[in-house]
């Protein structure tokens, strides 16, 4: 390489490529890996954007899944965003220390605390979903509208049929979940 010439710069989302095609060739029709290494970018994606707002993908969810049904226990919100109580405990401790939800205790039933958000977290969630968004419309970039209804519809018959007695499989078909929230 001559002195007067400089590298050739690569650009991240090359790099990107070329680790793409190389990690996922041997394995372009193993469902299970594919949807791993989906996932994972998605998240990855997701996480970024939502840094650069100060939220996280908790966060978000929480806010998403509350805004649509306040309310609700700990319990039934970890069974609603599928993941652990235990685990959604510091997530709902920090949003409520931030003045983003608030948990009085069940009138009912005074062992259980529901939860609602406050004004301010729905402030946040407005200031999100452009971000959400922008994200979703990346990953399905040049799909079509059928192309995503139908990779949808296959993503839900995979979780039917791996969690055919899971109620939260049951009632995502049922309710047939939007899933580019």
């Amino acid at each position: 390489m001559s002195i007067n010439r400089l590298p050739e710069r690569i650009s991240n989302s090359t790099v990107r490529n070329k680790r793409l095609q190389r990690d996922i060739r041997p394995a372009r029709h193993n469902v299970g890996f594919l949807l791993h290494y989906a996932d994972r970018a998605f998240t990855r994606a997701l996480a970024e954007e939502l840094k650069s707002h100060d939220s996280a993908i908790s966060r978000w969810s929480v806010l998403r899944v509350l805004s649509e049904e306040e309310g609700i226990s700990q319990v039934e919100l970890a069974d609603r965003m599928v993941v652990e109580k235990a685990n959604l405990t510091a997530v709902l401790e920090a949003m409520v220390a931030e003045g983003l939800l608030v948990r009085p205790r069940d009138t009912r039933d005074k062992r259980k605390s529901k939860l609602f958000l406050t004004a301010r977290a729905r402030e946040l969630k407005k200031e999100l979903v452009p971000v959400v968004k922008s994200v979703n419309a990346e990953a399905t970039r040049g799909m079509d509208d059928l192309a995503i209804r139908q990779f949808c519809e296959l993503l839900m018959q995979l979780i039917a049929n791996l969690e055919s007695d899971s109620p939260l499989a049951a009632r995502a078909i049922a309710q047939n979940i939007d899933l580019k929230k």
